[in-house]
């Protein structure tokens, strides 16, 4: 639920300081198997967002530009968006908030994992999240992209892991897993064709969420 908010501030013979804003209250918790919004359970129906903009690059051209993709996506029935890799305009997190619509926030991961990419990568990580925590449209923050120049391969690399974890939720119960389970990531995603997204089955002892239906060219003429 979102709340509207006016504030004043003033004092003996000054005009008063005035903000208009709102706030949002949410829960967003993990019960057993189920993901609960509000106490309710949710299934995860989302789509994989590139960020990318015919008429701005890295640049969403407008404000309405940013609203109308949100709304294009309820309209197709999803109820989350992972902007991928990218942090967005903070309009993308605001327009999600007013039109109620679930975001999956990325880290913008390297591809080659150097000293410079950790540096930037953690700097990046931290400053995404004191930017936008208060948005309670945000209910994941991905702090790497699959394995990408991380790999998992070293102790090294898996503690670095842990410090981006603890970024973004420091009372996580982080769970020291081998090299041997890290390495095997990659290796553990599967591709392969959807026709019906409700067919798919999972193991009842993971968290299961929808997101990548593949890829499909479109051309549009506008936005929305």
């Amino acid at each position: 639920n979102l709340y509207t908010v006016d504030l004043a501030l003033s004092s003996a013979g000054n005009p008063a300081d005035r903000v208009h804003t709102y706030f949002g209250m949410r829960s967003i918790v993990i019960s057993g198997t189920d993901v609960l919004l509000n106490g309710r359970p949710i299934y995860l129906m989302s789509a994989l967002v590139q960020g990318y903009w015919p008429d701005g690059l890295f640049t969403a051209p407008s404000d309405d530009a940013l609203r109308a993709d949100i709304e294009y996506a309820q309209r197709i029935g999803l109820n989350g968006l992972r902007m991928h890799i990218k942090i967005e305009d903070p309009r993308w997190a605001y327009w999600a908030d007013q039109l109620g619509i679930l975001l999956w926030n990325d880290g913008p991961s390297p591809v080659l994992f150097t000293e410079l990419a950790r540096e930037r990568l953690l700097r990046d990580f931290h400053d995404m999240i004191e930017r936008d925590y208060n948005h309670p449209s945000i209910v994941i923050w991905s702090p790497y992209n699959e394995s990408w120049g991380l790999e998992f391969r070293s102790d090294r690399n898996i503690r670095f892991s842990r410090r981006l974890m603890l970024l973004a939720n420091p009372k996580s119960r982080w769970r020291q897993l081998s090299k041997a389970r890290f390495s095997g990531f990659r290796q553990r995603q599967t591709v392969e064709p959807i026709n019906n997204p409700h067919q798919i089955h999972c193991s009842r002892s993971r968290h299961m969420l929808q997101m990548g239906f593949g890829f499909t060219p479109v051309a549009t003429t506008a936005h929305g």
